[in-house]
């Protein structure tokens, strides 16, 4: 008779492996994420320290060459790709009609910064400064400087000012918003219907701001208001609506306006143009109703 005991078959017990962590691979992945980000971004903050003073120094002289009228010095600032898309007499006969942005520059400071780097593409270094006036006025600059054979280059630039300055200069014709990156694609003749309030013209501005006041301009001086549908920004589009109803004098063109400041405004010009009271009763602000007629009684 066989034992019990010998029908019992051993045999090798299994070895269970442990799943390694999926959430520790993860955890670790967006550590090295998380690093790497601060690392680069530390980087660039070192590097945007550290050229900061030679992109500030490239820009005020700029600046100056301008407001000196030593166009050929500005242009020698400028980078190879806006010189091969712009002549220097187009160069010089652009910033000839910007007197009030760059004449009586006096100094600038830096006010922010950004340095972009792309695989395959040069370094750009976005600068912003304030500039101060000999008149005491102020303004903003913003520019693009590249990097072209270890020296910062102006690639694009736009100096923004007050209308107050703007409409106080000699400058005749409306230019304030014309950039450099737009007159790169355009041509002499058509700097000329700028000025003439040409809408093809503001139609191939590039940047959006810029070609929208273009729009806001020209529809004031055609008194045409379907112009300031092409106006996507809801506050210039406003702007645009005050501005044909002061054109027109048409009370009517203030109602679209959605802004109440601006309507206020638009009312309250409208008013004290054609001299009538009775306009002042549309303006709600009590404060603004009775300036409205103050304005007016004076």
């Amino acid at each position: 008779m066989t034992n019990a005991v010998d029908k019992i078959v051993t045999s090798t017990p299994v070895q269970f492996q442990k799943p390694k962590s999926k959430l520790k691979k993860v955890l670790i992945v967006i550590g090295v994420i998380i690093l790497l980000v601060a690392v680069l971004f530390g980087y660039f903050m070192f590097q945007g320290v550290k050229e900061g003073p030679i992109v500030e120094r490239q820009v005020t002289l700029f600046l100056q060459y301008i407001s000196d009228n030593n166009f050929e010095a500005a242009y020698d600032l400028t980078s190879s790709t806006l010189q091969n898309v712009q002549t220097f007499d187009e160069f010089k006969k652009v910033f000839s009609m910007l007197e009030a942005h760059y004449s009586g520059f006096n100094s600038q400071r830096k006010t922010g910064f950004k340095i972009e780097q792309m695989v395959g593409k040069p370094t750009l270094y976005h600068y912003s400064g304030l500039i101060e006036y000999t008149d005491g006025d102020q303004g903003n600059v913003r520019a693009t400087l590249v990097k072209e054979n270890d020296e910062w280059k102006i690639q694009t630039i736009h100096v923004n000012i007050s209308i107050e300055r703007f409409e106080n200069s000699k400058i005749i014709g409306d230019n304030r918003y014309i950039e450099i990156t737009d007159i790169n694609h355009l041509k002499d003749e058509s700097l000329i219907e700028i000025l003439e309030n040409d809408i093809s013209v503001c139609d191939k501005l590039l940047d959006q701001k810029s070609r929208e006041m273009c729009y806001a301009d020209v529809a004031g001086t055609r008194q045409n208001l379907s112009i300031c549908d092409k106006i996507q920004n809801q506050e210039r589009k406003n702007a645009c609506y005050r501005i044909v109803a002061e054109a027109k004098q048409d009370l009517s063109i203030c109602d679209k306006i959605l802004d109440q400041p601006e309507k206020t405004y638009c009312y309250l010009s409208i008013a004290v143009i054609k001299k009538d009271l009775s306009i002042c009763n549309k303006i709600s602000d009590q404060l603004m109703r009775d300036l409205c007629r103050s304005s007016i009684s004076n």
